[in-house]
């Protein structure tokens, strides 16, 4: 439905505003009330190129911006939606290549910072995205590039 995917991602692009122009100290300890409907907006997008791509976008954002004990709190869900929500590389969709920037970005801030001494999803995490970049981006130079750039580089970094 062309409405239903609108109003989602207005929900996504008003989120995504509020995040990039608020002070840090106005979102201090939001990151719980605005992460649930980020990933229901993600999840109700479904395949909708544009929608995953401001979601995965928005995504970033909030966990850019949030403290580390704040994005720990919220594990679970979050492996969920970075499982889930992978650009898929469909023939003669190149929003998928570009929404391959926020989601190698994101699935490495979420790894760094929700990390704790002790978490065992941790390697499995890594594999997932290591698995993601090495089958599905590896056909694509763009987003290949985007992964190495985004994802892979900065994990090594650290």
């Amino acid at each position: 439905d062309k409405g239903a995917s609108r109003r989602t991602l207005m929900v996504l692009l008003s989120f995504h505003c509020l995040l990039e122009w608020a002070h840090y100290s106005a979102l201090s300890g939001s990151f719980g009330d605005c992460l649930p409907p980020i990933l229901q907006a993600l999840d109700k997008g479904g395949a909708d190129p544009v929608v995953r791509l401001a979601g995965l976008a928005t995504l970033h954002l909030l966990l850019d911006r949030a403290m580390a004990a704040e994005v720990q709190r919220f594990v679970p869900p979050l492996l969920h939606c970075f499982g889930t929500a992978a650009p898929l590389f469909l023939r003669g969709d190149d929003m998928a290549k570009i929404a391959t920037a926020p989601f190698c970005a994101g699935y490495v801030l979420f790894i760094v910072k929700a990390h704790t001494s002790g978490s065992t999803w941790r390697s499995e995490a890594l594999d997932k995205l290591l698995q993601f970049g090495s089958l599905h981006c590896r056909a694509h130079a763009s987003a290949f590039r985007l992964f190495l750039e985004l994802g892979l580089l900065p994990l090594l970094e650290r």
